[in-house]
């Protein structure tokens, strides 16, 4: 635990209601508190480093772009939102950014004991940025600035960098912090510029004219390496599927991945998550596009995204045939290790997947989902 993880636990704390008969008990727990705290900083020094920020674990609601979460149907057991959202929508014009967005998020968020994961579009820039960009990759919707485009990175850095400091309100210490200290944000998406994934189903980035090797995995640690700067105190991942470009060996994602691992995922190092949307009845699958998912170790994490709604599939219905995640989440729990999970909204208002979320929210967070009053489930059997 550092000094700022140490200031969020006290925060929380805060947060408690006590009675006018247990004030002297609240002024011992925090001391006691702040006791532990510093002996955590102190270990940790000791160790040879800091203690890093956890991993984000639950049910996660992904958001509605045409609904805030204010106004969406939000269960107990869901532990937190993920707010996806394009780079241009925070930052219309050249240094101009509009975070109006996190902020009514994290006041609705906070007041609910939610967490927020953070997932931006770097391959939906600033019209700006695209207009600049000297290097540039077809994409699914149209073109953005290549990974390797060195003007384009500076906007980048430049634009998580406002980002990361923009003052939200913590409605605990009573006072504005910025973003990348509020307690309520617990995961920041590290995407590629222009790519966001490590895949390229088109080849458009190893079909590119300019494309070269080292320079594009470069480009890829540089990416990460600005979200890890610009957020030391939550925690980072990167979408990561199968990527190749039939040069040599070893395989392109192969190096990709030996290079994020040395960079970010080393013990002694904060970690970086693995991301995938492809969670469904089967998958991901651990032999193909799941392969570097069965390779992640502590520090580092599995986290998963809903291919579809099982309930109210707009893509791929027959990987969700079950109409219930109930034995997905047991197998990518049990395959990954993986404890954080994306939904969508049609299947977390679905009353007869509630029990399933309740059980599964109370195993993979209990400590929030206590918070949040969801009830115990009746057998721990599945």
């Amino acid at each position: 635990m550092n000094n700022m993880q140490a200031s969020k636990v006290l925060k929380n704390l805060d947060a408690i209601k006590y009675p006018e008969c247990c004030r002297r008990m609240k002024s011992l727990l925090h001391v006691v508190s702040m006791a532990c705290a510093m002996v955590c900083v102190t270990q940790g020094v000791r160790a040879g480093g800091p203690a890093f920020p956890p991993p984000p674990v639950g049910l996660y609601l992904l958001n509605d772009r045409q609904v805030p979460v204010e106004r969406m149907q939000v269960p107990s057991f869901i532990s937190g939102f993920a707010l996806r959202i394009a780079w241009k929508d925070l930052e219309p014009t050249k240094g101009n950014y509009d975070f109006a967005v996190l902020k009514r998020t994290i006041t609705y968020l906070q007041a609910h004991d939610m967490k927020l994961t953070l997932e931006i579009f770097a391959s939906m820039p600033p019209d700006y940025v695209l207009a600049e960009a000297k290097s540039r990759i077809q994409v699914r919707k149209g073109q953005a600035p290549a990974p390797w485009d060195a003007g384009a990175m500076e906007r980048w850095r430049a634009f998580f960098m406002a980002l990361s400091a923009y003052p939200v309100r913590d409605a605990v210490a009573q006072k504005d912090v910025p973003l990348r200290d509020h307690p309520t944000l617990t995961a920041v998406d590290a995407p590629i510029l222009g790519l966001q994934s490590v895949r390229d189903m088109r080849k458009d980035v190893v079909g590119h004219p300019e494309y070269d090797r080292k320079r594009f995995v470069d480009a890829v640690e540089a990416s990460v390496k600005i979200n890890r700067e610009a957020f030391p105190n939550d925690y980072g991942f990167l979408g990561f599927f199968r990527m190749e470009d039939g040069k040599r060996q070893p395989a392109l994602d192969e190096e990709i991945f030996a290079r994020v691992q040395k960079a970010f995922m080393q013990p002694g190092q904060p970690g970086l998550g693995l991301f995938q949307e492809l969670w469904s009845d089967e998958g991901p699958n651990p032999g193909t596009l799941g392969l570097y998912l069965k390779r992640v170790k502590e520090p580092s994490v599995v986290m998963l995204q809903s291919l579809t709604s099982w309930k109210r599939p707009f893509t791929d219905a027959g990987k969700v045939a079950s109409g219930n995640p109930e034995a997905a989440l047991a197998r990518a729990n049990q395959q990954y290790g993986c404890r954080y999970f994306e939904l969508y909204s049609a299947d977390v208002r679905d009353p007869g997947l509630r029990s399933v979320f309740e059980a599964w929210a109370v195993k993979l967070d209990p400590e929030g989902s206590a918070k949040r009053g969801v009830p115990e489930p009746k057998s721990n059997a599945r």
